[in-house]
């Protein structure tokens, strides 16, 4: 999966995932994110093209739907 950070399109969207936006905040982690979402920190990186556990404040992830 590939991220455009040209624009708000991962590649999730184009191959039919359905995501919603998060902005990060301070304390947030991949986990726990999953978590809130029902999901896995694995989906959550891959639909937003993250090579590691890393995150940054003020950033939107699309986090991907469990359903």
């Amino acid at each position: 999966l590939v991220r455009d950070w040209s624009s708000d399109v991962c590649s999730s969207d184009l191959i039919g995932g359905t995501t919603q936006p998060h902005i990060v905040v301070k304390g947030d982690s991949l986990w726990g994110l999953a978590k809130r979402y029902q999901t896995t920190p694995e989906a959550i990186r891959a639909a937003n093209g993250l090579s590691g556990n890393t995150i940054q404040t003020g950033r939107t992830l699309q986090i991907p739907s469990n359903n």
